[in-house]
């Protein structure tokens, strides 16, 4: 682990003499796999600046041609911790999410780290699994990175702080444009008595036009005499149980476990870090 440290710390190195001032006008786009167009990495930089600043973290997207024999989780989480110290990205915070893919391996991860870890809980990483995956899968990294900027952004604006079970694509709680509307109990019975004198009505209308019909106590009233001969009978089986269980669901391709934003762990660094890891 240490050797992969040293191997990500002499790339940032690198990147860093060989690419200068240009390389920290975007500190918060790593495309070191050369999806993006030069004008898309600016503006795609800018965005997440933005975002970065209203949420008071660090939003980052990177790409990799490889994660070098190393798995994506551990990849994205000693990436974030290498890119606080090159980068300078928020001053005096740790606080935030990265979002890594690895174009060799289509794999791809988030690293959440400080208030990144309960923001992006459980019930957040399902929502951009499900949002994001598809776009890596068409190729359309650029929407993929400009798309989990936007989430994060969501998320921080809902729930700074971390709530465990919320998901704002789920629960509109926090939703100040929307008028909090109180279902008081009273309203139950008078939507009863308002659904029964409705049905009332037309029951009735139907009911007095069978006055002529009487209750009979067997079919014989209806059978004509003679009408009916039955020659032969037999006893057939008409219907069947079926019992059904349901098929436990596959869920390996999920990664990361609690619902406090995946499993947090120990990075190389020594710092705490959640989030999620998959395939595409």
């Amino acid at each position: 682990m240490k050797k992969f440290l040293l191997c990500v710390s002499v790339l940032l190195c690198t990147l860093a003499l060989t690419v200068g001032t240009a390389a920290k006008e975007l500190p918060f786009v790593a495309d070191w796999a050369d999806l993006l167009s030069d004008e898309e990495e600016s503006a795609l930089n800018a965005f997440l600046e933005e975002i970065s600043e209203e949420a008071g973290a660090n939003i980052i997207v990177a790409a990799v041609d490889s994660l070098e024999g190393t798995d994506a989780q551990t990849y994205a989480d000693d990436l974030y911790d290498a890119g606080l110290t090159y980068m300078g990205l928020m001053d005096g915070t740790e606080d935030g999410a990265l979002f890594l893919v690895a174009i060799q391996e289509r794999q791809w991860a988030i690293s959440t780290t400080g208030t990144g870890i309960t923001v992006l809980n459980e019930p957040a990483l399902d929502s951009m699994e499900d949002i994001l995956v598809p776009y890596l899968s068409e190729g359309a990294y650029y929407l993929a990175f400009q798309t989990f900027g936007e989430l994060c952004g969501t998320y921080w604006d809902a729930d700074p702080y971390g709530d465990e079970n919320y998901d704002p694509f789920y629960d509109d709680y926090y939703s100040s444009d929307r008028e909090t509307v109180r279902f008081e109990p009273k309203w139950i019975f008078i939507s009863l008595i308002a659904g029964f004198l409705i049905a009332l009505i037309p029951m009735s209308i139907l009911k007095s036009q069978l006055n002529t019909v009487h209750m009979q106590s067997g079919a014989a009233s209806y059978q004509k005499q003679d009408s009916v001969q039955i020659t032969d009978s037999k006893d057939l089986f008409l219907y069947r149980n079926v019992t059904k269980k349901p098929i436990p669901r596959d869920n390996t391709s999920r990664s990361g476990g609690s619902r406090s934003g995946g499993s947090v762990h120990i990075g190389s660094s020594g710092r705490s870090h959640g989030g999620r890891s998959g395939g595409f």
